[in-house]
């Protein structure tokens, strides 16, 4: 049974990822720049981590390294993909995925 507080972020995921969907899907031709802002913005959530100046919570480091690792790879590989974006309009979701588990499967640490 989820508590309070997973429910809380897991709702924070599933709106950032609807919006990110959408801005995906509205700028579709331009999904390598997309993934590569996002690799970015995990990168500097990872810098700031290390640094422990995250204004958020204290989560591991390697949430957002994966995010970001999986963004750029994302974003190579959609570069060269031509017309097939809709496998990574599907895929995208995957991005996420190491905080989803983190928030499942650690709620004591929330």
């Amino acid at each position: 049974m989820m508590n309070s507080i997973q429910k809380k972020y897991l709702k924070h995921w599933l709106i950032l990822c609807l919006v990110g969907e959408a801005v995906l899907f509205t700028f579709i031709k331009y999904l390598y720049l997309i993934y590569a802002i996002i690799g970015i913005l995990f990168t500097g959530g990872f810098i700031l981590r290390v640094f422990k100046i995250y204004p958020g919570k204290e989560e591991p480091l390697i949430l957002d390294f994966a995010g970001a690792i999986v963004s750029f790879l994302f974003a190579g590989i959609s570069k060269f993909t031509g017309d097939k974006y809709l496998y990574f309009l599907i895929l995208s979701p995957l991005i996420i995925l190491p905080h989803i588990f983190y928030i499942l499967f650690n709620p004591q640490k929330l």
